[in-house]
């Protein structure tokens, strides 16, 4: 199903869980975009950045990391960032990309 963005009321699991997580699992890519959520909901775009890289060279062919990844760039002023990465991210899902943009 389609997720909020981390700009929206969307719920995040503590950070300190998925620390945890990763540790298990560092290549688990729901931790490492739910963890980069959490860091953008903080305005810890660094850190959010680097989360959304990792994801998305784990998993190339995932739209979710890039539309997060869009977020966080726009978080730091990158508006060039976000444009890509949604370009990209609707270029590998648009379903994955429109229900979020339209708040649904």
């Amino acid at each position: 199903g389609a997720r909020a963005p981390f700009g929206r009321q969307a719920p995040h699991p503590g950070v300190g869980g998925l620390h945890q997580s990763l540790r298990l699992r560092p290549d688990f890519v729901p931790a490492l975009t739910n963890r980069g959520e959490a860091y953008a909901a903080k305005h810890d775009a660094d850190r959010a950045l680097a989360d959304f890289d990792t994801a998305t060279r784990i998993s190339p062919t995932s739209a979710m990391p890039l539309v997060d990844r869009s977020f966080a760039d726009m978080l730091k002023g990158d508006y060039e960032g976000a444009i890509r990465d949604a370009t990209a991210a609707l270029a590998r899902s648009p379903a994955a990309v429109v229900p979020d943009a339209i708040g649904r």
